[in-house]
């Protein structure tokens, strides 16, 4: 069997003070994403976390791929929490 989906969020270095801040920054980045266009990820609620979520279904969907989404997830998350210095992103 093969998954095609998969939730997953973005935790800066820094990390986060607070699920609701980490909930908040994820919503937002997917957001971003969204908007630009450049993927596209939508959002899964499990347990009250805020996960961004892949749905892969595409037979010529490749790991280089994969490696995109990750690079503008990290590349956005990491430009929501440079904008935002000593915000509830830093614990």
């Amino acid at each position: 069997p093969v998954l095609s989906i998969v939730c997953f969020r973005y935790v800066p270095a820094t990390g986060v003070a607070g699920v609701e801040a980490l909930n908040a920054l994820n919503k937002t980045i997917m957001e971003r994403i969204q908007a630009g266009g450049e993927a596209f990820v939508t959002q899964a609620l499990l347990d009250g976390v805020f996960a961004l979520r892949a749905n892969v279904l595409h037979f010529s969907t490749t790991e280089s791929d994969i490696d995109a989404l990750v690079d503008v997830v990290a590349q956005v998350g990491d430009r929501l929490v440079a904008e935002r210095p000593g915000s509830d992103l830093t614990p």
